[in-house]
């Protein structure tokens, strides 16, 4: 019966023998985990753009809607003649419950200073 190769010979030998593979493979394992975080990496990356681009969409749409709930609010001051708080109020109470991420609509109604007195009046009896 052979012994092997290696048996034979002196170990100063082994030495090479047993550290090429031993180095081969870990290069091959470097290698293959340098490649595996790039693609995690890639694809983390991937993810964060589609996460960013829903909100940017969902923000922009969010936007979109208060701008024209804003314009809406404008129509309705422009068309009408008598709008007085307590319309105003009710119009607020249902635009806020629908609309929850906006926290508040105000009463500012323009009065020239001859209208003062009695806008104040007004409001004091409301």
């Amino acid at each position: 019966m052979s012994q092997p190769a290696l048996l034979g010979q002196p170990k100063q030998r082994w030495g090479a023998a047993v550290a090429a593979p031993v180095v081969v493979g870990l290069i091959v394992v470097l290698a293959m985990f340098g490649r595996v975080q790039q693609w995690e990496k890639q694809r983390m990356d991937a993810e964060l753009q589609r996460q960013a681009a829903t909100l940017a969409h969902a923000l922009s749409e969010r936007f979109a809607q208060n701008a024209e709930l804003a314009q809406a609010a404008a129509s309705l001051f422009r068309i009408s003649d008598t709008l007085d708080r307590r319309t105003f109020d009710a119009y607020a109470d249902d635009f806020l419950r629908r609309h929850p991420e906006i926290r508040a609509v105000s009463w500012a109604k323009f009065v020239t200073d001859a209208e003062r007195a009695a806008f104040e009046a007004r409001g004091r009896a409301d």
